[in-house]
């Protein structure tokens, strides 16, 4: 389950804007996953990890169609209803689904029953926890006494939480002394799962590695929560995307590679850690990892089911309630050099090559195999992997061809392989220079003369050729759209630049913005990205073409859209903000009704905001600038 869920997951990565259903069910079925509402249940699960709408119209016409259409319908409406924990909310999204039709009013019944049981469940579990005390809120003291202090830890603030506790910061009065103040980190487990405290402390202190966080001691508050003492490292952690950005995807390989290592010594000392993944790795300034929180760890030997692992890294074998192993761990280090190369791709990190990529993907592929005897046997066996794929050699499990090798051998040692070109280079080029020497004039002759006449024959066949396209879309009552991909497809490459033929290409384009907004109109889609985005373009081609009224109703209307959906900092947002003022700067009349001073300062701190990173909208509030220190009508 986990599995294809990642596969989705980077499948939805891959794809720009937010992909159709009908894609990803093929991906699914492809996966051997045979029921639609097992298909459906999958990507809803991804779209609520992603942050993305689940509206059942996404799903309708598949489940029309469906052999197990009640069972669809019901995994529709849980995927529509399932997140929600409003009342009001669920009761209002409950009436519009329930209208659908008579299927989904019975299905819509009985998910409120279940819900109505477990909500009585869950009201019955919160009853018997009303003795459990409240975990500590920093600032505050916490833990038995030490010396002539009440309490032996002062809490400063809180770090995190996770399955079995809270993480806080804490001054450890046992050790400080006089100005010294000694920090530690203090992991708070509530009463019922207190006497894991000393067993974590037990597993985590037998591994001794440069990797792992050191654990210093453990122990019970009178109020009845175990707690365990680690020390302080500096540092964020692993999910961080300001860590995955800084590290890029090479640093972040050698951060993977330094986790097997700290797994290999855990191992080697007879303890499964059992909850790899990103959140539990603290990276410091300089690329230096640490593992921590053992919380979840047995021993090598131990049966015991394992319920503490968190699903997206957890092996399938854990997932069906198996036992936890040396091959689940194997898993999870795959998984979380997967989930961190699936990250640096969103966040825009540094290219890979494509076959760097593909050897990365050999990795994480064995590490990750259903079958635990297929994965690497231990965790050493993967860090040589990575060892190999940072220091460009040869995989162990892989018999490079000579091309493949030589390709390795180059980029790992570029400067000898460099020196040697350059001087097989200046060999040839002695030898050959008196021949070039003598055909190059001739051939620069007849390069500009082929140059001339494929611009002459490219222009005349490109301008009828974007023609016939017009005429074709206009009589069959298209857009322009055809006009814009043969402009884009064809100047480039053929290097034909000509201002008729660009002001045919922006005619184009804006038609295609248009009927794009139509079709929206038309169908009850203009809140989707594609029609606020052409509105976007249309209305910044408006003000190039001095039509502000248009680019101002268009802005008026989606501007709200934008600012509720992006961050205040987003690219995007400070465009549509730019160009909606831009838009009423224009409409605006000019004249002893307009507030210059005001109209200035807003300029120029959207000009600001904007800086270089838009030519276009840069040269049109410089414009806008200008008009104002003249006094000038638009």
């Amino acid at each position: 389950m986990q599995d294809t869920v990642a596969r989705v997951l980077a499948f939805y990565r891959r794809e720009s804007g937010d992909p159709p259903f009908a894609p990803i069910d093929h991906l699914l079925l492809d996966a051997g996953l045979i029921e639609l509402s097992r298909r459906i249940e999958i990507d809803a699960e991804v779209r609520r990890l992603l942050g993305r709408a689940c509206d059942p119209q996404r799903w309708l016409a598949d489940a029309a169609a469906a052999t197990d259409r009640l069972d669809a319908i019901d995994a529709i409406v849980t995927a529509a209803l399932g997140d929600l924990s409003d009342d009001a909310a669920f009761s209002e999204r409950a009436r519009t689904i329930a209208r659908i039709g008579s299927e989904f009013a019975a299905a819509v019944a009985r998910l409120r029953l279940v819900r109505e049981l477990l909500r009585s469940v869950d009201d019955d579990i919160e009853a018997g926890r009303t003795n459990d005390p409240v975990l500590p809120t920093p600032p505050c003291d916490f833990g038995p006494s030490s010396g002539a202090e009440a309490h032996r830890f002062e809490l400063l603030r809180r770090l995190g939480a996770g399955a079995n506790g809270t993480v806080y910061e804490a001054i450890d009065r046992r050790y400080s002394e006089g100005a010294y103040r000694h920090v530690v980190v203090v992991k708070i487990l509530p009463p019922a799962i207190a006497d894991r405290a000393d067993l974590e402390l037990l597993r985590g202190s037998r591994v001794q590695h440069p990797s792992v966080v050191r654990w210093l001691d453990s122990g019970i508050d009178p109020s009845g929560c175990g707690f365990v003492v680690s020390e302080l490292v500096s540092g964020r952690t692993l999910e961080d995307a300001g860590v995955l950005e800084s590290l890029g995807r090479r640093g972040t390989v050698d951060v993977v590679r330094q986790m097997a290592r700290a797994i290999e010594a855990a191992h080697a000392a007879g303890v499964l850690h059992l909850d790899l993944k990103p959140a539990n790795v603290l990276v410091a300034a300089d690329g230096v990892a640490r593992l921590c929180d053992f919380g979840a760890a047995r021993t090598v030997t131990s049966a015991d089911r394992v319920d503490e692992s968190t699903p997206f890294f957890a092996a399938p074998e854990v997932l069906d309630g198996g036992a936890g192993s040396i091959a689940a761990d194997i898993y999870a280090l795959g998984a979380m050099l997967r989930w961190c190369i699936d990250e640096a791709d969103v966040l825009g990190s540094t290219s890979l090559d494509p076959r760097d990529g593909e050897r990365l993907e050999q990795i994480w592929t064995r590490a990750m195999d259903p079958t635990p005897a297929r994965r690497h046997a231990a965790a050493r066996e993967l860090a040589r992997d990575l060892d190999a794929w940072i220091e460009h050699r040869p995989l162990p499990s892989e018999t490079p061809s000579l091309p493949a090798s030589l390709r390795l051998s180059i980029r790992r040692d570029p400067v000898t392989w460099v020196l040697a070109s350059a001087a097989i280079a200046a060999v040839a080029l002695l030898g050959w220079f008196w021949i070039t020497d003598r055909i190059q004039e001739s051939n620069r002759r007849a390069d500009r003369l082929a140059s001339e006449t494929r611009q002459l024959r490219a222009r005349a066949a490109l301008s009828e050729y974007v023609g016939r396209l017009g005429d074709l879309a206009s009589a069959n009552g298209l857009s322009t759209a055809p006009q814009v991909i043969a402009m884009q497809w064809l100047v480039g490459p053929m290097g034909v630049r000509d201002q008729q033929l660009e002001a045919q290409t922006r005619q184009a384009q804006r038609a295609a913005w248009a009927a794009v907004i139509r079709d929206a109109d038309a169908t009850g889609r203009r809140d989707r990205l594609e029609a606020k985005l052409a509105a976007l373009c249309l209305a910044a081609s408006d003000l190039e073409t001095n039509s502000a009224v248009r680019a101002d109703a268009l802005m008026r209307e989606d501007l709200p859209w934008w600012r509720h959906r992006l961050p205040e900092d987003d690219p995007t947002l400070l465009a549509a903000e730019a160009i909606s003022l831009l838009a009423a700067f224009r409409v605006e009349p000019a004249g002893a009704g307009r507030d210059a001073a005001a109209w200035r300062e807003r300029l120029q701190r959207n000009r600001a905001a904007i800086g270089e990173r838009d030519a276009k909208i840069a040269r049109l509030f410089d414009q806008a600038l200008e008009q104002l220190k003249q006094g000038a009508p638009r």
